[in-house]
């Protein structure tokens, strides 16, 4: 039986630059799933091998947690760094800033940051969750690569926003991103 309409196929294959990061030895990928109603990503699930610490988990309105099981789950809450000068950012490239021809505007970024890392991909929001990093930024994200990021950020406190300074997804922001997006404890900015 087919799916309904309104059902969406993410279609989250390994994408190119994943598949190339995973065919030079990086394992650090993870099955990510979503539920989406509507435009609005409601549920996420960041899932990663049996034998790891990682899962994490949210749902719209009932909160965002890690750990092994239900019973040994911590409750995510981004950090309440409000200042630029002590943020950590953490990145994926800085090849693709230049695609869209923001570099120089993302090292400016960068460079008022107290500490930058590369961590990239999915783990760049797992941290931000986490309240571990306070800003990770991409130059572009599809739906497929935020849909199960939304809820676990926002639900712990972050917000996502896009480079055009747009209003958190789930609030105003068009969703899936057409854009480039940001993503952000909720206190960061770029003006404290």
């Amino acid at each position: 039986m087919a799916p309904p309409a309104t059902a969406r196929d993410s279609g989250s294959s390994i994408r190119s630059t994943a598949r190339r990061t995973f065919n030079r030895g990086v394992r650090g990928r993870a099955t990510l799933i979503a539920l989406v109603d509507g435009d609005e990503p409601v549920v996420g699930l960041r899932w990663r091998r049996p034998h790891s610490r990682g899962r994490w988990w949210a749902a719209k309105d009932a909160g965002a947690y890690a750990g092994r099981s239900l019973t040994s789950a911590r409750p995510l809450k981004v950090s309440r760094v409000s200042k630029l000068a002590h943020a950590s950012l953490s990145y994926a490239s800085l090849g693709g800033w230049s695609d869209i021809d923001r570099r120089d505007d993302f090292v400016r970024l960068m460079d008022e940051c107290w500490r930058t890392r590369a961590y990239g991909d999915f783990w760049s929001y797992m941290l931000l969750a986490e309240g571990a990093v306070d800003i990770a930024a991409e130059p572009r994200l599809a739906a497929y690569d935020t849909a199960a990021l939304v809820p676990i950020v926002t639900e712990a406190g972050g917000r996502f926003t896009g480079l055009t300074a747009s209003t958190a997804a789930g609030a105003g922001m068009r969703w899936p991103p057409t854009d480039c997006c940001m993503t952000r404890s909720s206190t960061a900015s770029a003006t404290d």
